[in-house]
């Protein structure tokens, strides 16, 4: 992965998974409709393919890649209640469908119900167990819930299902900065940023690992890099600020943690 994007920062977010269940026969009309929609998912553009779907819906109500593929996009836009809504009817319809499970999961943990989120997980893992994408999100759950130890186990998992899985070592790095783990972090951080060196969290987390080690000039570098590549994440600014504190630079301190201030109150 080389493409520069942007998270917040602390834990990865794997990809969603497009459930697609291949139709026999001649291309119909809500085949094509559903098609574009798919396209249109590619391209980012999550509002115009639910209208897609909606229409590919409306022509076959029986076909469910249409709803599971409108379940994407509405995870896609944080709409994550309409998500749910869209894998209930393809649990319904294949309630062995891993993917469904995983994708459900996703929106319960964004809308913080860890318990049905992990159920799902749980549910998704045991009808696949080479999947990935449910270990990593899994474990993205127990860190959430301070259960950093169990949280590693399942990135542990990830990785070894999927060693180009940036995401995971991302989460596993985070994962180890808060089991004081900083050596083996900066292991996971530098890996993500090999695969991927346009995560800015990658960088800050690298940087968060760099400053609990006393290397920072390292840390300072971290944050730079985080800040050039999301210069609207006020934690980069103001830890940045700390280290700068801890050099005794007053000035560049003080210049930092007023633009933490701006981006975000509560660093004022």
């Amino acid at each position: 992965m080389t493409n520069r994007i942007k998270h917040k920062v602390g834990l990865a977010v794997s990809p969603l998974l497009l459930i697609v269940m291949m139709a026999c026969g001649n291309t119909t009309d809500d085949q094509s409709v559903s098609e574009t929609g798919d396209s249109l998912m590619k391209k980012g553009q999550y509002e115009q393919a639910i209208e897609k779907f909606d229409k590919a819906i409306k022509l076959n109500p029986d076909e469910v890649a249409n709803y599971a593929s409108r379940g994407a996009a509405f995870n896609m836009l944080r709409k994550y209640k309409r998500a749910i809504k869209e894998y209930d009817e393809v649990i319904k319809f294949d309630p062995k469908n891993p993917d469904a499970h995983g994708n459900r999961g996703y929106a319960y943990a964004n809308l913080g119900d860890f318990q049905t989120a992990l159920r799902d997980y749980n549910e998704a893992i045991r009808l696949n167990p080479q999947f990935a994408f449910a270990y990593n999100e899994r474990g993205s759950v127990y860190h959430k819930l301070g259960q950093y130890e169990r949280a590693v186990q399942d990135f542990d998992q990830a990785i070894r299902l999927d060693p180009q899985f940036a995401f995971a070592y991302s989460n596993r790095g985070f994962s180890y900065n808060k089991l004081g783990m900083y050596k083996q972090a900066i292991q996971d951080l530098d890996k993500v940023i090999s695969l991927n060196p346009g995560y800015s969290g990658a960088y800050f987390n690298r940087g968060t690992a760099y400053t609990k080690l006393g290397l920072y000039e390292e840390a300072i570098q971290d944050y730079n890099e985080a800040i050039q590549l999301d210069n609207e994440d006020a934690k980069g600014y103001y830890n940045r600020g700390v280290v700068y504190q801890i050099l005794g630079q007053g000035d560049k301190s003080e210049s930092d943690k007023k633009s933490a201030c701006v981006l975000d109150s509560k660093y004022c």
